[in-house]
């Protein structure tokens, strides 16, 4: 029995969703839900809600209209590092962490929508138990990869793709990375992108395959993509897939069964 109103015996579930927390920085109670609960959504409100009364997670301030936006407390943070958890992530110290809690108002919309792709998948993987994933990273720089667009540029670049999902069946595995587009970008720059991710995966001696699935805000917008994307050669090696967000989000379970596994 907790000893005051204010303390809570931490359970392996609250630890996972400290961490989920830690590398996305923000979530509603619904990813939370679908993500760390299995889809139980009234059991992830009052277990968050004792995890908030205890100060391990706090609560965004928002409008009266608005889903409750968690994200980690210092005590989480402690919680973690206590676990030598934080010792798998790159070192940040106690202010660049507060800092990077502070999401602006324009970049917050977009991680939300990651958070709800990948909740939305979770969602769809209990509804294929013969496909587990392996880990789903949304912290990008985690994800971060370096190299040349074409093998005579000179030009290093760096990409950081919204998430980074491997799932399995059986022994086979695939690997998939998210990007989220949000129209800010040129075609052009989309092409360019795709070409750093075949240079990539051309320097890459351990992963078989990889799909790189494109999110997009409209159909018009997905439409003048694919145009674009199918001046490229397309290698088995790599696959690129396109939707909608509103596809995504209301049939997850087409990324899972367009994946090739390898």
């Amino acid at each position: 029995m907790p000893k005051h109103p204010g303390s809570l015996q931490l359970q392996p579930r609250d630890i996972e969703l400290l961490r989920g927390l830690f590398e996305s920085r923000l979530m509603t109670i619904a990813n939370a839900a679908e993500i760390h609960f299995g889809g139980r959504r009234e059991a992830a409100k009052k277990r968050i809600q004792r995890l908030k009364a205890a100060g391990f997670v706090k609560e965004r301030q928002r409008r009266p209209y608005e889903p409750s936006i968690l994200h980690l407390a210092s005590k989480g943070v402690t919680a973690l590092s206590e676990r030598s958890i934080l010792v798998e992530y790159p070192p940040l110290s106690r202010l660049a962490i507060k800092r990077r809690n502070q999401v602006s108002e324009r970049t917050l919309r977009h991680e939300l929508q990651v958070m709800d792709v990948k909740a939305a998948l979770y969602r769809a993987m209990r509804a294929t138990p013969e496909v587990r994933i392996l880990s789903f990273c949304t912290w990008p720089l985690l994800n971060e990869f370096y190299g040349s667009e074409n093998s005579w540029s000179q030009l290093p670049w760096i990409a950081r793709p919204d998430g980074l999902l491997r799932i399995s069946r059986d022994t086979r595995t695939q690997t998939i990375f998210l990007e989220l587009d949000r129209s800010t970008e040129s075609l052009g720059t989309l092409l360019s992108k795709v070409r750093r991710y075949a240079s990539y995966k051309n320097s890459l001696t351990g992963m078989k395959s990889m799909t790189i699935q494109f999110v997009f805000p409209s159909e018009t917008r997905r439409r003048n993509a694919d145009l674009a994307f199918a001046s490229i050669p397309r290698k088995r090696a790599m696959r690129i897939r396109t939707s909608t967000l509103n596809e995504l989000l209301n049939q997850p379970l087409s990324l899972i069964k367009s994946a090739e596994f390898e």
